[in-house]
């Protein structure tokens, strides 16, 4: 399916009532269509006050359940800020709890991070392109994110993510692979979980990054 603002917004009605006490208000739901994102939850500060808002990509056609966990992945994250509290990291403690709760009441899937859905594949970009590829060491397995080829930008997330207490180490790749063609080009968090040995091999070329780039 491909989720309509309807749908999207009568889902935060009840999500908001089962799981989060109805302490939600009403915020803006707007359907994008980009690779860089699955969902986001935004929050800026401008001299009217403050806008906040969650957006949705409707790019794919994904079963329901999927869009439906994107959407309370982005309600925690809006719960959080409404709290005043600061969590540890993009996806720490207190998202952590929060998610873990409504997955066991709920039989939800939430993850802090997104799978690559299957059939998204077919019709990939062979050609080759030069790519900054990050790994993430978790305890779920390895998980990858292609950067922006801008030093500012990858320093910029290897800061934020190398506080994360899920990711255990972070190593970065230059590579002209077309397999990286697949995932979206971003500087936001989400990464992606990837087969282990399917990423090694398809690495085996690839010229690491020294850790001095980012000190």
């Amino acid at each position: 399916m491909r989720p309509t603002a309807d749908f999207l917004e009568e889902r935060f009605g009840e999500f908001n009532q089962t799981f989060f006490r109805d302490a939600l208000p009403p915020i803006p739901i707007l359907l994008s269509d980009v690779k860089s994102y699955a969902g986001m939850y935004v929050h800026r500060r401008r001299t009217s006050g403050v806008t906040r808002q969650i957006k949705i990509n409707v790019r794919m056609d994904l079963p329901r359940e999927v869009y439906e966990d994107t959407l309370l992945h982005e309600m925690i994250h809006y719960a959080i800020d409404l709290s005043g509290k600061r969590d540890d990291a993009p996806h720490g403690t207190l998202f952590r709890q929060m998610m873990e709760r409504i997955n066991k009441e709920g039989g939800r899937h939430i993850s802090i991070s997104h799978h690559l859905p299957r059939g998204t594949t077919d019709h990939i970009d062979r050609r080759p392109r030069w790519h900054i590829v990050a790994v993430l060491t978790t305890a779920q397995g390895p998980m990858v994110k292609v950067l922006p080829r801008i030093a500012q930008r990858i320093r910029r997330y290897h800061d934020a993510v190398i506080e994360s207490p899920e990711i255990s180490e972070i190593r970065f790749f230059s590579t002209r692979n077309p397999y990286f063609n697949r995932f979206p080009v971003s500087g936001a968090f989400t990464a992606y979980v990837v087969d282990e040995e399917e990423l090694m091999c398809e690495l085996s070329d690839a010229a690491p990054l020294p850790d001095d780039l980012w000190r």
